[in-house]
């Protein structure tokens, strides 16, 4: 039915519809209020497992014997050699001193043809293919009347794998135009042979492999590194050396320090985002997200319990509180390094077993949070997680069914307010006849 809003009455019959739906819709603000606390929960929730995600990977940088601890290297050349040797150490480094003397750098072969008048019109070689060997892999290569002159050939061959070729301007009075071709990769196995195009060329650098000498020992490299000669060394060279070269390993105390503080600052940044949103002031109308959630309180207590717990391994030390990391009053963990620096010193091997061993704190606590708390069928989080988006989802469904049923309750209004103009118009036609009709008398 069209509206004939206050046609007849003048009543704002519109407004007061707006006005009588607005007072019957208070259950909906109730509920997208509860929505909004809801949806922030389960973003707050999100955030945590987030958080307790990046401390696991933290704790994984740490959590095996040959993870924790670091090394540092320092070599002292020769006069002369400064920049001859280098060496970065990792994990599995051997702490010692190691002699290193490089005989011979790894190369790869420089091969130059004879000279050639010109380089884009004279014939080189006849059209055919032709077999380009590098590194023991044959390739060919197919010369027609386009590519016949030194430039087509060079570029023939630049494009086999491996190799580089280009045309060497010698600025000669004769023949000034030579073709170079170089292998990309060192080695002595790198060979290039180019015997099948006719040409006579001249090897200006020869395949080799780099020959370096550690502790008396030779090695051979087909590159100027090596990384696996000692364990946890990466040896770069650059030159010969014309003396030893000392590399000197040893324990980056700071280094693994910095480890146990990383782990401190992982703690931390989950204890304070949970902190930050279960604060809660009743004047300020201040109530965190995660206010009274009791899934997400239990595992911030489960934290702070395996991190105070004690492990009796067998050691003269049973926590982490002994290596220097203990929990402040606020519940935060606060850490000296220099507690745990004396440790390493006095008792190396049992710290590192420590913190590393499979009963150890650390391990503990990545097996609870991988285990208990972040697993993604079964986890703590994952439940609650679940729980929260169920109710978002009926919360969702409630607004939508009220919503429905306030343009039912609208539609049916705007029906009988149109229906009351309608009449009151009746009366006021009927009222109009019979006033007339009473005056003709």
């Amino acid at each position: 039915m069209p509206s004939v809003d206050g046609i007849v009455s003048g009543i704002d019959t519109t407004g007061l519809i707006t006005a009588i739906v607005g007072a019957s819709a208070g259950t909906k603000y109730v509920l997208m209020d509860q929505l909004d606390a809801y949806e922030a929960k389960a973003d707050k929730v999100a955030g945590i497992k987030n958080r307790l995600d990046d401390l696991v990977t933290v704790i994984n940088d740490i959590d095996e014997a040959d993870e924790f601890p670091a090394f540092t290297s320092v070599a002292s050349p020769g006069a002369g050699d400064e920049n001859a040797v280098s060496a970065t150490v990792a994990e599995g480094a051997v702490p010692g001193t190691y002699a290193i003397s490089v005989t011979a750098l790894a190369q790869s072969e420089s091969e130059v043809s004879d000279g050639f008048a010109d380089f884009d019109t004279t014939a080189i070689v006849s059209s055919g293919t032709y077999n380009i060997v590098f590194g023991g892999t044959s390739s060919t290569i197919t010369i027609d009347a386009d590519s016949y002159t030194l430039e087509g050939l060079s570029t023939q061959i630049d494009a086999v794998d491996g190799l580089t070729s280009y045309i060497l301007d010698t600025g000669s009075t004769s023949d000034p135009y030579k073709l170079v071709v170089m292998g990309e990769d060192t080695g002595a196995s790198k060979t290039i042979d180019l015997s099948s195009l006719g040409i006579t060329f001249t090897e200006t650098i020869s395949a080799q492999d780099a020959e370096i000498e550690i502790n008396g020992v030779t090695i051979y490299s087909d590159k100027n590194s090596v990384d696996s000669a000692v364990p946890g060394m990466a040896i770069d060279i650059a030159a010969v050396t014309t003396a030893a070269v000392s590399v000197t390993v040893s324990r980056d105390d700071d280094a693994m320090s910095q480890k146990m503080q990383d782990f401190v600052d992982g703690y931390n940044t989950v204890f304070n985002y949970y902190k930050t949103n279960t604060l809660y002031d009743s004047e300020k109308e201040i109530k965190g997200a995660l206010v009274a959630d009791s899934t997400i309180r239990g595992i911030m207590e489960g934290l702070s319990s395996m991190v105070g717990a004690q492990y009796d391994l067998g050691f003269g030390f049973e926590s982490l509180g002994q290596l220097g990391i203990s929990t402040s009053q606020d519940g935060t963990l606060s850490y000296d390094s220099a507690t745990f620096k004396d440790l390493l010193d006095t008792d190396y091997a049992n710290v590192v077993t420590f913190l590393t061993d499979a009963s150890g704190p650390l391990n503990t606590i990545k097996d609870r949070i991988e285990d208990v708390y972040v697993d993604p069928y079964e986890g703590t989080i994952k439940t609650r997680t679940d729980s929260l988006e169920d109710t978002i989802d009926g919360l969702e469904d409630s607004i939508a069914e009220f919503e429905a049923r306030m343009e039912d309750y609208e539609a049916r209004l705007r029906s009988q307010f149109n229906s009351m103009e309608v009449v009151l118009g009746e009366l006021y036609s009927t009222q109009s006849y019979l006033s007339a009709l009473f005056a003709q008398e």
